[in-house]
């Protein structure tokens, strides 16, 4: 059986991993570079 633990660790490497599709950003740089563009709009409602 796999554990929660262990499902948070793959996601994380997988999250945390270069993209060469990315210009070798992980996944989480990407968002957060996204998050960072539009942050005018990140949080209207």
């Amino acid at each position: 059986m796999i554990t929660d633990i262990q499902v948070k660790n793959v996601v994380e490497k997988l999250n945390n991993r270069p993209r060469k599709r990315h210009q070798f950003d992980s996944l989480n740089e990407v968002y957060l570079q996204l998050l960072n563009n539009n942050q005018e709009f990140a949080f209207i409602n």
